[in-house]
């Protein structure tokens, strides 16, 4: 009898668990309609045309730039010293 009881609360337990992470993967879906909906009337009180691969695009765009900032900004210095233009491939060869 304790190990239907136990099984049977985890069983609830599991469903409940379950309900809830459906209910909040639900209400995120529902949100991100939302914000896409207040995107697209604030684009069109502005007067701009809005798709939301354009905005994906502007927003790589964007990510593109702030990546070759930082790496301008902090690239490494080269210890070479010779000019890359000077250095040439080399193959190795392994003698038995």
């Amino acid at each position: 009898m304790q190990d239907f009881l136990g099984n049977l609360f985890r069983g609830i337990l599991f469903i409940t668990l379950t309900i809830a992470g459906l209910v909040l993967t639900f209400f995120f879906i529902a949100f991100a309609v939302v914000v896409l909906g207040v995107l697209y009337i604030v684009s069109l009180v502005r007067g701009k045309k809005f798709s939301a691969s354009d905005y994906w695009q502007q927003t790589r765009q964007r990510a593109q730039q702030t990546q070759s900032q930082f790496n301008g900004r902090f690239k490494q210095p080269s210890y070479s010293r010779r000019k890359p233009e000077d250095v040439t491939d080399v193959e190795i060869r392994e003698i038995k």
